[in-house]
């Protein structure tokens, strides 16, 4: 089987991207400045402790015979990119677009990029349910790092025969049915939350009652991490187009 390098390796969707290749049969390289826990290290072939762009992982990337990055690294949640957008376009768009330089560089075109999108693209829809080909019009600075990148692979695909796809998430939940990987305690999303409030015995409190719902509450699409490196797999391994999908 094909041999695979997954950014964000040791984080919660890279995470279980890399445990459902190596359990689809590939060799799987990870990278990512947080060590992977003890359940994901034994899966890596080799495990670069490195920022995505750095010199080290770059040089790997030059000189490997992988098929395909899936680029799951970056800075994600909204709240904090409009509080600190450095870190939101710095990790997100300027370290994706030195990679992405550096496989153009180095004449990698025949390397298929995954990314890692966000339905964060598309700010406050204004036609219901979010189509691929609606109008993104981002309203914080993770948005926008995340469209940023998506045009980059866009004008590199036109320009230099790169052959990407974009996975635009809505909200990711869930965790390895196997019990071998999930969101670390503490996460932001709700559904974490919720079963961690029922684990302590602990009391939780749902914000937001003025959204134009029958009982005020927000709607939110989720989709289980699962599912998501499920598609991660098949972007590795069929021939899907090149283009934009959204993941809900």
């Amino acid at each position: 089987m094909a041999k695979v390098i997954v950014t964000g390796a040791s984080g919660f969707i890279g995470g279980q991207t890399a445990l459902q290749l190596h359990d689809s049969g590939h060799e799987v390289v990870g990278i990512d400045l947080v060590n992977p826990s003890k359940s994901l290290n034994s899966i890596f072939s080799h495990f670069i402790n490195s920022d995505f762009a750095g010199n080290e992982a770059l040089e790997w990337i030059y000189r490997s015979d992988a098929v395909a990055i899936v680029h799951c690294a970056g800075t994600s949640l909204v709240a904090p990119s409009i509080e600190n957008p450095f870190d939101y376009y710095t990790n997100n768009f300027v370290r994706s677009k030195r990679m992405m330089d550096s496989i153009v560089q180095g004449k990698r075109q025949d390397i298929r990029v995954i990314f890692s999108s966000s339905a964060a693209v598309y700010g406050e829809p204004v036609m219901g349910a979010c189509q691929e080909e609606d109008p993104p019009l981002p309203i914080s600075p993770y948005g926008e790092s995340k469209l940023m990148v998506e045009w980059l692979m866009q004008s590199y695909f036109r320009a230099y025969k790169l052959q990407p796809v974009v996975f635009r998430y809505f909200n990711a939940c869930g965790a390895d049915p196997q019990g071998r990987h999930g969101q670390p305690p503490m996460a932001t999303h709700i559904i974490a939350r919720v079963l961690e409030s029922i684990k302590n015995k602990e009391d939780f409190t749902l914000y937001g009652t003025d959204y134009p719902t029958a009982d005020g509450t927000c709607v939110r699409d989720y989709v289980h991490v699962e599912d998501i490196a499920r598609a991660h797999v098949l972007a590795v391994t069929q021939d899907i187009p090149t283009g934009v999908y959204n993941l809900g």
